[in-house]
């Protein structure tokens, strides 16, 4: 804060940021306010709200009853919980109320004494404030889903509004009649939107897929259709030619600045738009819920940077960096679907309506004092100061860092956060090097016949299907073997792949049984550090793998290691039926060889991310899948060495106690992989 103000004063900063910085900061640290309630006046769900722009006191609320209401949101009461009470409703009693679900809500751009709402009942009315009377009512031929009119606007008074008809229609609030309809969607029109920098450019979005941009001043009124694949014909099928969604596009909001239009579809998507080109600026923002058929309200930032952009998703608010595509956070509260958002710039709050007839108030954590002394009489030392300085960095950090994660993994089980498998790796380490010997020092081994020959051929299948999943989701399906990336989108292939590998992760969970039947088998000269290392550093690298980068490249030595794993675990099965099968394991010396061959393949194929210019999206990966291979692959020489060529020139005799010291000491025991 004081380097912010210094400076100010030397000219350093411009004045406006220390503000930027500051409302950026609260818009970032939104909480759920539990000491502000927003009275509950609605039946249904909320499906529309709107802070007026004058006073930024006032909000108007529209529901599926059909009630209007406006709230005071000013804390009159000066309590540290409040309610924020209702003005006026306009309720069922009312003789002018909507009869069916109010779509649209908003505030006149100008002044408080008159709003706009829009319903199913097939009108949109103008109200005057003071009266909560209609002073004017537009009727329509169907339901209308949305209405808008433009914040800037100084030549016109249009207001957009969007039907079941696929004509966008325009009234004129000085006449009072509809002057002008722009033809050009071909199904139901779910937003409409004006432009935040330009008052004749407006936006529509409909059910046929397409967003389209209109100069309300041209005879011929649309300027361009927006195209999610800009125009990459190899992309595009002749169903897809001009549609900014692979759905519906149920809601539309420009940038404060005007220069971008985000766009939300129930394809799961959205996107962004530079609104002067209509170029899709290709960023990716995840998986983003969108289920609704009729229009979603969402809203952006203002006065932070960078923006940010809050959209309901399910049954919380999605928060994402509008530029980078990043999720910033989610906000939890309601009990079901949120519909509608609105963000007042002033305070940096956001408020949420949803189809639990709630609106809940989001509001920015207060900084922290910088000398706490409540109720002990004395300040904290400055080492107790920079502990709390470097944890809540360090905790910052590591939010900042899982918020780079994979969205589409998030959710997955183990995926949350690294301190499961943390615990789980943890645990298995301390059972096979400490509890376990202990437990079975005064016991008999266990006879774990049967259970290692189910173990062993449920790995094998378990090993076939991964290997199957690798190579139809990507390795046998597009995958060049040179420089792949990562697919973060949502389509089949792409999720089937992020499947897989976190399929692969949860395998090596599963393989700790390794150890875990040699200490039941008091075979503990098997539990050496290299075996144990190995099933303890695979399900924890792999856990980033997943987290950040499902696919790629860096896949390929797991593909390989499902191969190996096929043969390794099929002559163990073989092995566990006893000396019957013993005549057909001839094939036992070649599998040091097979294992050479993988970390080879993998130190070669990685090898092509440091020769070609690939722009792999983590390159820190293919750093740590180069230094394991290579690790291994000097171990398995040294074993080959010893076992191999060494123990050749000895006698027989000492051939045989090299081989069984080398087996012992866990060369080929302890990598199973």
């Amino acid at each position: 804060m004081l380097s912010f103000l210094t400076a100010r004063q030397t000219g350093v900063h411009d004045p406006d940021r220390l503000r930027r910085a500051e409302s950026t900061r609260r818009a970032l640290s939104l909480e759920l306010n539990h000491d502000r309630d927003v009275e509950r006046i609605h039946g249904n769900g909320v499906n529309s709200i709107d802070i007026e722009v004058i006073e930024r006191r006032y909000m108007l609320s529209g529901g599926s009853d059909g009630v209007i209401v406006i709230y005071d949101l000013e804390n009159t009461s000066k309590k540290s919980h409040y309610t924020c009470k209702a003005v006026c409703t306009v309720g069922r009693s009312s003789h002018y109320v909507h009869k069916f679900s109010v779509e649209t809500v908003q505030w006149y751009p100008y002044d408080t004494g008159m709003f706009l709402s829009s319903s199913f009942d097939k009108t949109m009315k103008v109200w005057d404030t003071e009266t909560l009377k209609p002073a004017e009512v537009f009727q329509f031929e169907g339901n209308v889903y949305c209405h808008h009119m433009s914040p800037i606007a100084r030549k016109h008074s249009l207001i957009a509004v969007g039907t079941t008809d696929p004509k966008v229609q325009l009234c004129d609030l000085k006449s009072g009649s509809r002057i002008h309809v722009l033809q050009g969607h071909r199904g139901e029109v779910l937003s409409v939107r004006w432009s935040t920098r330009y008052e004749h450019i407006l936006a529509t979005a409909g059910t046929d897929s397409r967003v389209r941009v209109w100069d309300v001043r041209r005879a011929s009124g649309s300027l361009f259709s927006l195209d999610q694949h800009n125009g990459d014909e190899s992309r595009t099928s002749s169903e897809t030619v001009n549609t900014a969604h692979d759905g519906r596009v149920n809601g539309l909001c420009f940038s404060h600045d005007g220069l971008y239009l985000i766009s939300t579809g129930t394809d799961n998507r959205m996107r962004l738009w530079n609104s002067a080109t209509g170029q899709n600026t290709l960023v990716n923002y995840g998986k983003v819920t969108n289920e609704s058929r009729k229009g979603v309200k969402f809203t952006v930032s203002r006065g932070c940077g960078p923006e940010l952009v809050f959209v309901p998703c399910g049954s919380s608010v999605a928060v994402y960096s509008l530029h980078t595509g990043e999720l910033v956070t989610m906000l939890r509260g309601h009990y079901n679907n949120v519909d509608c958002c609105e963000f007042h710039p002033d305070y940096q709050e956001l408020y949420s309506g949803g189809k639990d007839c709630n609106i809940l108030a989001w509001v920015p954590v207060l900084r922290q004092p910088d000398i706490e002394d409540e109720g002990v009489g004395c300040t904290r030392s400055e080492a107790e100061m920079a502990f709390i300085e470097l944890t809540s960095t360090a905790v910052r950090l590591y939010d900042e860092w899982l918020k780079d994660g994979d969205p589409r993994t998030q959710d997955w089980l183990l995926m949350s956060s690294p301190l499961p498998q943390t615990i789980i790796i943890s645990a298995y380490i301390y059972f096979v090097t400490s509890l376990g010997p202990k437990l079975m020092e005064n016991r008999k081994p266990f006879d774990l016949k049967k259970v290692l020959l189910v173990y062993n051929f449920s790995v094998v299948a378990l090993s076939v299907y991964m290997c199957y999943e690798f190579v139809m989701s990507g390795w046998g399906t597009g995958y060049s073997f040179s420089c792949d990336l990562v697919d973060y989108s949502h389509s089949p292939q792409g999720m089937r792949m992020a499947h897989t590998c976190w399929l692969y992760y949860f395998s090596k969970f599963i393989e700790m049984l390794d150890t875990v039947f040699f200490v039941l088998r008091k075979k503990n000269n098997q539990v050496t550090f290299l075996h144990v290392f190995h099933h303890s550093i695979m399900p924890f690298t792999w856990w980033f793998g997943v987290k950040f980068a499902p696919g790629g490249l860096g896949t390929f030595h797991a593909l390989l290691n499902c191969i190996v794993h096929v043969i390794m675990y099929t002559y163990y099965g073989l092995s566990a039926l006893g000396p019957a099968c013993e005549k057909y394991l001839w094939w036992k010396k070649h599998l040091t060889t097979i294992q050479l061959i993988q970390f080879v393949m993998i130190t070669t194929h990685g090898a092509q991310y440091f020769i070609l210019d690939c722009p792999f999206q983590y390159p820190v990966f293919m750093y740590i899948i180069q230094l394991y291979a290579w690790s291994f692959l000097l171990l398995f020489l040294n074993f080959w060495y010893h076992a191999y060529t060494k123990g050749k020139r000895l006698p027989k005799v000492l051939q045989n106690a090299t081989k069984v010291e080398n087996s012992n000491n866990g060369i080929f025991h302890s990598k199973r992989d």
